[in-house]
């Protein structure tokens, strides 16, 4: 059996129609009743039209209450539809981080079992890109929020996560965070915590040789077009000369430029003073 829907309602049965002709009706039925008594004087009438009055006024509460009882019971469907909804996406949500997490202990595990360097720090950068789209999936999960994160939050909790697994000495390189914007669509959140991870990642790794002390920043603006705009810099030795950014040899970079793609964005690399690649892309809800 079909549920009638309150829009589906209220397309039928107008309720401001309902409403304005019951004060019509009304005011007509109290303009007539004060001619009939005080100037006609016609007792008759005024019985009549007061009995007629009183029963248009029991018809109308009966039928008023009929049609709230179906917008009740609309709206109580709704509701249950709506509460539906939500538990299979917190559902949803629920498995495909454990998924991630499984993949997650499937790389380390993998790790244990291989003697090649390069390999292990394969594995690792692969870990750290796991990790970052598990934390978005669990912050949606936790917030019971699916369209928009708290952004500034988890990009905190994503450098937070690659200080500890390269165990970086923050007394020696300090990560600094400039989000503006607290709420971000999913759609480009996740994307952009995996260019940031890679491009955080780098600098962290290969910006500050030796003991070298150094700073790594992360912002988010908009501009006058209100765009988005995201940096990542850094001001250690420099992006090295001979690689074309947009067509590297690696695949953490392969990666930001997939995904700068996916997000139609414009992308700056600035090598003066340090590393600084600007990511500008279209702000939507």
């Amino acid at each position: 059996m079909k549920n009638m829907s309150f829009q589906k309602l209220k397309r039928r049965i107008p309720w401001y129609i309902i409403s304005v002709l019951l004060t019509i009706l009304g005011s007509i039925s109290i303009v007539l009743l004060f001619i009939s008594y005080f100037v006609i004087h016609n007792n008759t009438f005024f019985w009549c039209l007061l009995i007629s009055w009183i029963t248009i006024l029991i018809v109308s509460t009966i039928e008023i209450s009929i049609l709230e009882r179906h917008r009740k019971k609309a709206e109580d469907e709704l509701e249950k539809q709506l509460h539906d909804k939500k538990r299979l996406l917190k559902e949803v949500y629920h498995r495909m981080k454990n998924h991630m997490q499984m993949i997650y202990s499937m790389l380390k595990l993998q790790k244990e079992y291989t003697e090649d360097e390069l390999t292990r720090m394969a594995l690792d950068a692969s870990k750290d890109r796991v990790k970052s789209i598990t934390l978005a999936h669990r912050k949606m999960s936790d917030e019971e929020e699916y369209i928009h994160i708290d952004f500034s939050a988890y990009v905190k909790n994503l450098i937070n996560q690659l200080l500890n697994t390269q165990q970086v000495n923050e007394d020696r390189i300090a990560v600094k965070m400039n989000i503006k914007f607290a709420l971000m669509n999913i759609n480009y959140a996740i994307p952009c915590g995996l260019i940031i991870n890679e491009l955080v990642s780098n600098s962290l790794k290969f910006a500050f040789p030796g003991e070298q002390k150094g700073e790594v920043n992360v912002s988010l603006q908009t501009d006058d077009e209100d765009n988005y705009i995201l940096s990542v810099s850094d001001n250690g030795i420099g992006f090295p000369g001979d690689i074309d950014f947009r067509n590297p040899g690696t695949f953490g970079l392969q990666l930001v430029n997939i995904l700068v793609d996916q997000l139609n964005s414009i992308v700056e690399l600035d090598r003066e003073g340090g590393t600084s690649v600007k990511i500008t892309f279209k702000k939507r809800d």
